[in-house]
């Protein structure tokens, strides 16, 4: 559990019950099991699946996510980690409306000219992303205050690894926000922003007017009190939202691939960085009433410093 006695400053809920023991945390795949889950969602649920949607019209989700029968769906792309399973099962054991994710399939080593595509078997969230409706036409009282809700779950339980700042099981950072990603885990938050000044060393000290400016700021911001280590999403955007676009209500949040327990500032700070994004006011505007401010500028800025680092 965490060492330290640091609350999280949003939401105050989250702050009263924090921290409380995190689930258990999976243990990871053997490879026999990735492999064989890998040839029976390649092999055998790929080809029914577009069989079934053919039968159903039930339209597949982007280009990564096919339908199976009894809510459930395939979710195969080339980024997928078993990481990915992790924070979900996590989350939800947490009580936090995530996919449950049953298998997870793959070889770690290419097929013949093109590579091995992992893929995840979970659950189905119902609705839409909040991405693709109109914010103007939503619910914004009923969408807030679910996900005020769901801030003051996740955010209520210590990490198991203390003050360090790491993946979820105690590995790595992984994201495509997460500069020269997969990031290595550090003992705290001090260590962990020395890791993103090692980065960009040399334009801390750039005579270029921009850098500077960027350097002074993001200093500033390093300089802040420490803050609490929660369970983060890490890419909480508006097409990672599932909601019902009659009542305005959450059903779900998905794509957990960039979880981790990372500084309570993070979850908002990385949506701020799109600065006027639906995301950006919703959440840091009139969901936390501007409580990570400081925060928020000072990730913009040290993002013009690591910005070309990252993985995207």
């Amino acid at each position: 559990m965490t060492t330290n006695n640091i609350r999280p400053l949003f939401p105050p809920e989250a702050a009263q019950n924090y921290p409380l023991r995190c689930p258990p945390i999976p243990k990871r795949s053997s490879w026999v099991s990735k492999r064989f889950w890998y040839y029976v969602h390649e092999y055998i649920l790929m080809p029914f699946s577009l069989y079934y949607a053919g039968v159903t019209g039930d339209r597949c989700d982007g280009h990564c996510t096919l339908p199976l029968p009894f809510g459930l769906v395939l979710k195969r792309h080339g980024e997928i980690t078993e990481e990915e399973v992790i924070n979900m099962n996590v989350a939800r054991a947490m009580g936090i409306p995530a996919p449950r994710a049953y298998s997870f399939g793959t070889l770690e080593e290419p097929i013949g000219k093109g590579k091995a595509i992992p893929s995840i078997v979970m659950t189905r969230i119902s609705g839409v992303t909040l991405g693709s409706l109109d914010v103007s036409q939503l619910n914004t009282n009923v969408f807030l205050d679910d996900l005020a809700k769901i801030f003051a779950r996740m955010r209520s339980f210590g990490s198991p690894f203390g003050d360090a700042v790491c993946g979820i099981d105690g590995g790595p950072i992984l994201g495509t926000l997460i500069p020269l990603s997969p990031l290595p885990a550090t003992p705290n938050e001090a260590a962990f922003q020395q890791q993103f000044r090692t980065m960009a060393q040399w334009k801390f000290t750039s005579d270029d007017e921009d850098h500077r400016t960027c350097a002074a700021v993001t200093e500033e911001f390093f300089s802040l009190p420490t803050h609490a280590i929660v369970f983060t999403h890490g890419d909480l955007i508006q097409h990672n939202i599932m909601v019902d676009p009659k009542s305005g209500h959450i059903t779900g949040i998905i794509d957990w691939e960039s979880a981790a327990w990372m500084p309570d500032y993070w979850e908002f700070s990385i949506v701020g960085i799109r600065r006027g994004s639906d995301s950006d006011m919703l959440m840091n505007g009139r969901l936390s009433g501007g409580a990570y401010g400081k925060e928020v500028n000072g990730h913009r800025h040290l993002y013009g410093l690591v910005g070309d680092l990252l993985p995207l």
